[in-house]
């Protein structure tokens, strides 16, 4: 086989150049404070925009959200756990890949 020490640990670089560059934004979105019950803690959804919509809603604005839902996927753990087996344990979580952001009025 392929001599491991010819490469190195990482054979491949990014030529700055060559590649294409999309603006992304993580944005976390919440319930509305007065649709909360009293006492209750508001839910919220995280949200990946891209292109066009980054920037467009500043902390606290209130929007309307058009999106595709989507799970990614995090390792349970990180090797911390007990017996030193895979567990095979994960989390999913739910995001929106948004496609519409409206400002609301």
């Amino acid at each position: 086989g392929p001599n491991p020490q010819e490469c190195g640990p990482a054979p491949y670089g990014v030529v700055p150049d060559e590649c294409q560059f999309v603006d992304q934004q993580t944005l976390k979105l919440q319930e509305a404070p007065e649709s909360v019950p009293t006492g209750e803690m508001p839910r919220s959804i995280l949200l990946a925009v891209e292109r066009s919509l980054v920037d467009k809603a500043p902390p606290g604005t209130r929007v309307n959200v058009i999106g595709i839902a989507s799970l990614f996927t995090n390792s349970a753990g990180g090797g911390g756990g007990k017996g030193g087996g895979s567990s095979g344990g994960s989390v999913r979580t739910m995001y929106l890949r948004v496609v519409g952001l409206q400002k609301d009025s």
